[in-house]
């Protein structure tokens, strides 16, 4: 028996595509929150171990808006490879809020389990995950974006990561304006002992602006090795700014094993036609900068 490959999911819409909101009752067997969900699994009998390759997501549209927990995500388990999410957008991606302004009902008076609370609200975001725990672990998918503007707040998440052997995915940005507002971008490795590399993330856009807490991170945890961030503007790239919780809008790569076989840290680098600003105690944490601009400015 062979396991083959789901066919893409594919979208497209002249106008706007809007998702939000959450399962009122809270998480069912596929999910809490409001999306687009590709799983990609092995198969497992006595006979055969076979992994197929996850489906791919493609979204062409005016504009594509995720609000209060609502996500796109392709996943893959065990030595599936997962899909690749492509989104082309004429105008706008917004990705903003979480869960915790959602109305959740109980299914009965002593019934809990399905609840989020606390920090467990579920974030509006774009995910390419791989949770395999193996040494052998398939691969987490790309993600792939191109929209006149990118606008990822309040709590918001963009990120490809792994959890075991398997590599992370690229994070691929193309944009005339990139805003990050107490948001985040991240590729990151997860494993604590066999642990994957973080996947590269490629951005380039007239204009980049981190603010309020907003941080792009590719940390890995094990032994894996960091991927590079390139950000790419021709005018400015700017980072200022915290979040209610004092945390500091920054770039990490940073190795976070302290064991023997600890990975390495990733290579990051920036190139601006304007400024390059790192304000009220914004910070870069990596093994490895480089940075070029034509006015060569931090303060």
């Amino acid at each position: 028996m062979l396991y083959g490959k789901i066919i893409i999911f594919k979208l497209i819409v002249d106008e706007k595509i809007e998702i939000s909101g959450m399962n009122p009752y809270g998480k069912n067997d596929i999910a809490g929150s409001s999306g687009i969900y590709v799983f990609s699994r092995e198969i497992l009998n006595n006979d055969l171990n076979t992994a197929g390759e996850g489906g791919n997501i493609e979204i062409k549209a005016h504009s594509l808006s995720l609000i209060n927990g609502a996500k796109i995500t392709v996943t893959t388990s065990g030595k599936s490879i997962a899909g690749t999410i492509k989104i082309d957008l004429d105008d706008r991606l917004l990705i903003t809020g979480d869960s915790s302004n959602e109305l959740y009902m109980k299914q009965s008076e002593d019934d809990f389990s399905n609840l989020p609370g606390g920090t467990n609200y579920y974030k509006s975001g774009i995910y390419a995950s791989s949770f395999g725990m193996d040494e052998g672990s398939g691969n987490g998918g790309d993600i792939i974006i191109s929209a006149k503007c990118i606008n990822i707040s309040d709590k918001g998440v963009l990120s490809t990561s792994t959890s075991g052997g398997g590599d992370a995915g690229k994070i691929i940005i193309n944009a005339d304006d990139l805003i990050v507002d107490s948001a985040s971008i991240s590729s990151d490795s997860k494993g604590t002992n066999i642990g994957g590399n973080s996947g590269e993330m490629s951005i380039n856009a007239e204009n980049i602006h981190f603010l309020n807490g907003a941080n792009i991170s590719g940390d890995v945890h094990g032994s894996g090795n960091g991927g590079s961030i390139i950000i790419e503007s021709d005018e400015s790239v700017i980072f200022e700014g915290e979040d209610y919780d004092h945390n500091i809008s920054r770039i990490t790569i940073e190795t976070k094993s302290q064991n023997d076989n600890a990975g390495n840290g990733g290579k990051l680098s920036i190139f601006a036609g304007g400024d390059v600003l790192f304000m009220d105690g914004s910070y870069i944490s990596s093994f490895s900068l480089f940075v070029k601009s034509k006015i060569n400015s931090f303060k």
